[in-house]
């Protein structure tokens, strides 16, 4: 490997660590207001309330599930 592409790599792995934290606070946000919104629209369907916060509690990919999965590298 030449400097240049050790310099590359270095860069870009930097860029990608200062990025990630804002990454995984807006998937963060925008899942918790997909959530809101899916509960909103259960309760609008006619779903009763408490049924509604159920099906909200197990909406897909909690931020839990997408780190487990990506660490058993599935």
């Amino acid at each position: 490997m030449d400097a240049g592409n050790v310099v590359r790599t270095i860069f870009y792995s930097s860029a990608l660590l200062l990025r990630a934290p804002g990454m995984l606070i807006k998937y963060k946000l925008k899942r918790r207001g997909a959530v809101n919104t899916f509960r909103r629209e259960m309760i609008a369907c006619g779903v009763p309330v408490q049924e509604a916060e159920e099906l909200a509690r197990v909406y897909p990919f909690d931020l839990g599930d997408l780190m487990t999965l990506m660490r058993t590298g599935s």
